[in-house]
């Protein structure tokens, strides 16, 4: 999420107009248009991966996988956000004001970095709760081997997983184990380069 000074009170069809014609992205939440900040290299290989994986252990299934390209529209609260990965499986539904947001992702996912962390576990994961389609939260870190997943329960609550190492993530909302090894291998193999 960006600083203040990057706000722009709106309505919502006023924030999708200027989304359209925006070359940056910028989340929608509470009426406040907040730009999207830029992610590290690692960042972006590890949500590459992530997208990568996902979409290769579904394929022939009825998911979709999307990336930070697309938003997910919160409607109890009228909000939009860019998940960096996100999973839609069925039919996908988008909302009513704006047909380019999905409303029913089952799994959404995370990369974290030093300016959206806290957005990331506070805020944005609030808003994700308000999903009812929504099974899994995952937060991914950027430079090692640590993944938390957030499953929901019956009850509506959410239960903490952590992964690290060379385990494999469970993500029992699409029925697929995503090795650890597999996320971090291009982050892994740059840093060794490196030197």
């Amino acid at each position: 999420m960006a600083t203040a000074a990057a706000r722009q009170r709106m309505s919502y069809a006023d924030y999708l107009a200027a989304e359209a014609e925006s070359d940056g992205r910028h989340e929608f939440v509470e009426g406040d248009a907040w730009a999207m900040a830029g992610g590290s290299r690692a960042h972006g290989l590890v949500s590459a991966a992530v997208t990568i994986a996902l979409g290769s252990a579904l394929r022939g299934r009825p998911c979709r996988v999307g990336n930070s390209d697309t938003r997910v529209h919160l409607p109890t609260l009228g909000d939009s956000v860019y998940p960096d990965v996100h999973v839609v499986c069925g039919k996908p539904t988008f909302a009513e004001a704006d047909p380019d947001a999905v409303t029913n992702p089952v799994l959404v996912v995370e990369v974290l970095s030093p300016s959206t962390e806290r957005w990331d576990r506070g805020g944005k994961f609030r808003r994700y709760e308000t999903l009812p389609s929504l099974r899994e939260i995952l937060l991914l870190e950027p430079d090692e081997r640590r993944a938390e997943l957030f499953r929901r329960n019956d009850d509506g609550t959410f239960t903490r997983f952590v992964f690290s190492g060379d385990q494999a993530i469970d993500l029992r909302s699409v029925d697929v184990q995503v090795p650890l090894a597999d996320v971090y291998a291009g982050v892994e193999a740059e840093r060794e380069a490196a030197g």
